[in-house]
């Protein structure tokens, strides 16, 4: 993986708080979950990624179980669709995850500006309480691609699978240095 930022400064309505949510402990809580910060910031595109490599971000933690209703990111840097594969696994506090719990294509059309959103509460992920790993495989190398905020990298919280050396990294071990702008809004159960 070679990683080379595109820059692009953005302006985008704030989709969602940060942390785990209002604190609530009770069933039928809807968390968003986020590491990023880029409803004040710039995004930049990453186009280093080649196919079968992943961007993902640790998430959380949720005080009880929960399900994985929808994932957000922004996906752009350049104008053609392509297919992604989104990944939710069991989180382990290491780079390697825990067990890959779903898997499903999408097809997603591009945008510099608009946070993507995939509704996978049909699918019925569910974890018990802790934290998740949601992940973007790229079926496709360069761009378009997952985008980085430009307020500085959360420690522990961004990962990437690369092909060459193959295996599992902390995102800023491989230069990166803002949180991948990938999100989620899980209920507790």
């Amino acid at each position: 993986m070679r990683f080379v930022l595109i820059g692009t400064v953005l302006t985008l309505a704030a989709c969602g708080g940060g942390g785990a949510g209002d604190g609530g402990v009770g069933p039928g809580v809807t968390y968003s979950l986020r590491n990023d910060g880029f409803a004040v910031t710039g995004a930049a595109f990453q186009a280093g990624f080649v196919t079968g490599e992943e961007a993902a971000v640790t998430l959380g933690p949720v005080p009880r179980g929960f399900q994985v209703k929808l994932v957000r990111f922004l996906y752009g840097g350049a104008a053609t669709a392509r297919t992604v594969t989104l990944k939710i696994y069991g989180e382990t506090g290491t780079a390697t995850p825990g067990t890959l719990l779903h898997s499903a294509d999408f097809f997603v059309t591009p945008s510099d500006t608009a946070i993507q959103e995939l509704d996978i509460t049909g699918s019925n992920v569910t974890l018990p309480a802790g934290s998740v790993r949601v992940s973007i495989l790229f079926q496709d190398g360069g761009l378009p691609s997952v985008a980085t905020d430009g307020d500085g990298i959360t420690p522990n919280r961004n990962w990437a699978a690369t092909a060459a050396p193959a295996g599992w990294y902390a995102s800023s071990d491989l230069g990166v240095a803002g949180d991948w702008i990938i999100r989620a809004e899980v209920e507790t159960l």
